[in-house]
């Protein structure tokens, strides 16, 4: 009879390493890994300046517009 090991994995279990001879693998219990994440938070952002029909487009934040100290050169 033939013998082989087989590795079995999954996302949010540990990896299982069985030795199997023949056909049937049989049952194969897994065990939950303590290190799985609870919760993902993705953030993202756009970028303030960004390229458009061969010019620049800057969206300032209300943080930016308040930094400012003169506007005599924007135009809205």
């Amino acid at each position: 009879m033939q013998q082989w090991k087989i590795k079995v994995t999954s996302v949010g279990y540990k990896t299982v390493w069985k030795d199997c001879a023949g056909e049937n693998a049989g049952v194969i219990k897994m065990m939950a890994d303590s290190k799985m994440l609870g919760e993902v938070v993705v953030k993202s952002s756009m970028p303030k300046t960004i390229l458009k029909n061969g010019g620049m487009t800057t969206s300032p934040d209300e943080k930016d517009l308040q930094q400012m100290t003169y506007l005599d050169n924007i135009s809205i």
